[in-house]
């Protein structure tokens, strides 16, 4: 790299300035304040004749958290826009790093502002973007039923823990009581249907990846550490969303109605009942199951031979409908967890989600790998040379008119 191009910075990005050339940077996550010298100084060499060129860092809080970067999307997008009002025939080069990338993608996906920034692009680099996909399940409403269902069948065990409260802490019957209905409340209240449908439909809106057909660039180290723990919550989730989604598959040959009524129910009334014949199902099962062993070790065969058909019906059932509602609640945990790197704490919605991880935002993208040893953490690879060289060449290609004679020069 030659040092001795000329690289016009802004710190802020208030202020008024001409320039030919844009260059927003935008960090990542807990990278609140950074700087990237390198970066200004090869995109700088690659547009060196475009005129003059600006620097600025766009700076956000940093925050682990889907709110905080959607709340910088739409920050970033007003300022785009307001540059675009300002300074009309400047272009601009976007460059983001990790979450960051997520910032550029959702300032860009506006209808309005985001066609008028796009249509003024010279293009956009992100630099180890953990990019992340997110949609609703085929039936959300159905899961979320059967997730209630998998929280009503833990019941059991919060009253034997009020119990041993009880005998710990020398509670009288009725604080046994009270002590109960309250953790019952609070642990049922989560697992509210409407409520953990609505939660899913927002985070879907919130992580959904937007499909932008640019000719951006995406530079990756092999071995990332942030993508490789990524991947690995990403195959461990998806292995337990097939588990489940085998589940859902099962269909009993008994009590059909039963299931389809909880699937189907909308309403409190609806759901109540539905719940109720599918919870009934467990004690009745187990009482006829007791009485067919009873009657087996008495050798009463006649009994045992009336008892067989119902008890296999109805265990059958209890197994499919309530057994399987149990596994979507023991399966949670691994469905919250992919979301956790984003900064979605664990909840019951991520059960109503399909989430995927993915190299590029849409097939026009361009994709590197850069192969070679690196010092240091390989998710800062905006401080790699190799990755500084693929930023100057794709940025010297798009002068060159790879992309557009059009699509970086500056307009008279």
């Amino acid at each position: 790299m030659h040092n001795s191009v000329p690289v016009h910075r802004a710190e802020s990005v208030a202020g008024p300035y001409r320039a030919s050339v844009i260059v927003t940077c935008v960090h990542g996550t807990w990278a609140r304040g950074s700087r990237w010298p390198g970066v200004e100084q090869a995109v700088a060499e690659a547009l060196a004749g475009c005129g003059a060129v600006h620097f600025q860092y766009f700076e956000w809080s940093g925050r682990n958290s889907a709110k905080a970067r959607a709340r910088a999307a739409d920050d970033l997008r007003r300022v785009l826009v307001g540059q675009l009002e300002r300074i009309p025939l400047a272009r601009h080069v976007l460059i983001a790093h990790s979450h960051g990338a997520n910032i550029v993608l959702h300032a860009l996906d506006g209808k309005a502002d985001g066609h008028a920034i796009r249509s003024a692009l010279g293009g956009v680099i992100l630099l180890a973007p953990p990019l992340l996909d997110c949609e609703l399940v085929d039936r959300p409403a159905a899961a979320a039923n059967r997730l209630l269902l998998g929280a009503i069948t833990m019941i059991p065990l919060l009253v034997a823990a009020s119990r041993h409260a009880q005998a710990a802490l020398s509670l009288g019957q009725l604080g046994q009581l009270a002590g109960l209905a309250l953790a019952l409340g609070l642990w049922l209240m989560p697992f509210r249907p409407h409520s953990v449908r609505r939660r899913a439909e927002a985070l879907a809106r919130q992580l959904a990846l937007p499909r932008l057909d640019l000719p951006g660039l995406v530079v990756r180290a092999p071995r990332d550490e942030a993508t490789f723990a990524l991947a690995s919550v990403s195959f461990f989730a998806r292995i337990a969303r097939h588990a489940w989604a085998r589940v859902l598959h099962v269909r009993t040959p008994f009590r059909r109605r039963d299931a389809q009524r909880l699937d189907d129910a909308r309403g409190v009334r609806q759901l109540a009942r539905a719940l109720f014949e599918a919870v009934i199902l467990v004690p009745v099962s187990l009482t006829l199951a007791s009485q067919l062993r009873q009657a087996a070790i008495v050798s009463e065969w006649f009994t045992a031979a009336m008892l067989i058909p119902l008890t296999v019906m109805l265990v059958t059932a209890a197994i499919a409908i309530v057994g399987g509602a149990m596994m979507l609640l023991l399966l949670l945990p691994a469905f919250s967890i992919l979301l956790w790197p984003f900064g979605i704490l664990p909840t019951p919605a991520a059960a109503l989600l399909n989430v995927s991880v993915t190299d590029v935002p849409a097939a026009a993208w361009r994709v590197i790998y850069i192969a070679n040893r690196f010092g240091g953490w390989r998710h800062c690879v905006h401080q790699h040379a190799a990755a500084l060289e693929c930023v100057n060449e794709y940025v010297r290609h798009m002068v060159a008119g790879v992309y557009g004679p059009d699509r970086i020069a500056p307009r008279a």
